[in-house]
């Protein structure tokens, strides 16, 4: 994606454009490396007393149901993941940025909540339309940057849903697809399924639902669908 020079420079220079804290940026520049240690990133999180308060109590939260409780962020980092962790602090990091722009800022991480729910609503009626009309679905995929870039947006979909989420490794998969039709009609394979089982990407993880969340989710996911129905 290209984008003008001039549409740029206004994106730039708008005043109320966060700026990511120091920790932030460090460890995002630390994530890039493939070789990076969970030793160096707990390192830099440990500099800001605050920051790893935060992610300590997210992984001690219900959602982890953690058999004992996790008091270093060395440990955390075992159990959620390094691309966990890092959606963690970059969030976290926003959240703290947009403190300073007042009541938009906290309006907008409203909004991203509510939106985020509303999908995962709306893609489970999508799933329960399928089951309704003999459609059975065996299991659920995720692809794309959303799916790897936010533990969270997933996290919530899987609870939501209340079905295991297959996060797919590619972050081209739209692209994929088309070199694997590609590869079929230029003969180096025999047909589409020779060609996916040697070109496509592999799951690399799976997002399970959490039971008690699932149990809160399922009331507004009520009150989602009786709205569906009241407008038809």
């Amino acid at each position: 994606m290209s984008v003008d020079r001039p549409e740029l420079d206004r994106v730039l220079s708008c005043s109320t454009l966060p700026t990511l804290p120091s920790v932030g940026l460090q460890v995002l520049q630390l994530t890039r490396n493939p070789n990076v240690s969970a030793e160096q990133i707990a390192k830099v999180i440990e500099t800001d007393p605050a920051l790893s308060a935060k992610v300590l109590k997210t992984v001690n939260s219900s959602l982890y149901s953690l058999k004992d409780p996790c008091t270093t962020i060395r440990r955390s980092l075992g159990y959620l993941g390094l691309a966990a962790v890092k959606s963690l602090v970059l969030g976290f990091s926003l959240m703290d940025s947009t403190k300073n722009m007042g009541d938009a800022g906290a309006q907008g991480m409203d909004e991203y909540w509510r939106r985020t729910i509303y999908a995962a609503c709306g893609a489970r009626a999508i799933l329960e339309r399928f089951e309704d009309n003999g459609v059975a679905v065996r299991r659920v995929v995720a692809i794309g940057g959303i799916a790897r870039k936010s533990p969270l947006v997933m996290q919530v979909c899987a609870d939501v849903m209340q079905r295991p989420i297959a996060i797919v490794r590619s972050d081209q998969c739209c692209a994929l697809g088309a070199a694997i039709a590609g590869a079929v009609a230029a003969g180096i394979h025999r047909d589409v399924t020779s060609a996916q089982r040697a070109m496509a990407s592999r799951v690399e993880r799976v997002v399970r639902p959490n039971r008690r969340a699932a149990k809160a989710y399922d009331a507004l996911y009520a009150q989602y669908h009786a709205l569906g129905a009241a407008q038809r």
